[in-house]
């Protein structure tokens, strides 16, 4: 219910991309999440206020002027963070962490797991968006200088 109320700030028709998180003690925890998602709205209520849940977002399919699905990833990227900063402070809407540094991308990809993070995507900036996994995703892949 916290991720729908903070979902309320977003213009009518935006439609965003992403995963619903609960971190607890600094990780990731996916049975946080399952324990609210299985929860009465009275136990939700008070799971959500020791660990509230965050929405990590990472794409967006449709803005308030219609479906942006066709355009490319770069300039989708740049309209969802466009509507990620329009958001009240603190919102537990956020986009995700994105790098175009080979050198970031490793460290992340060595060291995000340790936080409860499943691993790391890279996806083509000129791809379109496509439901599902995509030949323009790398899915933990091996990085490399490329």
């Amino acid at each position: 219910m916290d991720l729908a109320v903070a979902g309320m700030a977003l213009p009518p028709g935006v439609v965003l991309d992403g995963e619903a998180v609960v971190v607890v003690d600094g990780r990731v925890s996916f049975e946080a999440a399952q324990a609210r998602a299985a929860s009465s709205p009275a136990r939700s209520r008070e799971l959500a206020a020791r660990h509230p849940a965050l929405l990590i977002v990472w794409d967006v399919l449709s803005l308030p002027t219609g479906d942006v699905r066709g355009r490319p990833y770069e300039e989708r990227r740049a309209l969802m963070l466009d509507m990620v900063a329009g958001l009240p402070e603190g919102s537990p809407i956020q986009a995700v962490s994105a790098t175009e540094d080979v050198e970031v991308a490793r460290v992340w990809y060595e060291t995000l797991t340790g936080s409860g993070v499943e691993g790391v995507v890279a996806k083509s900036g000129r791809s379109p968006y496509r439901a599902g996994r995509s030949s323009s995703w790398c899915v933990d892949c091996t990085i490399s200088a490329k």
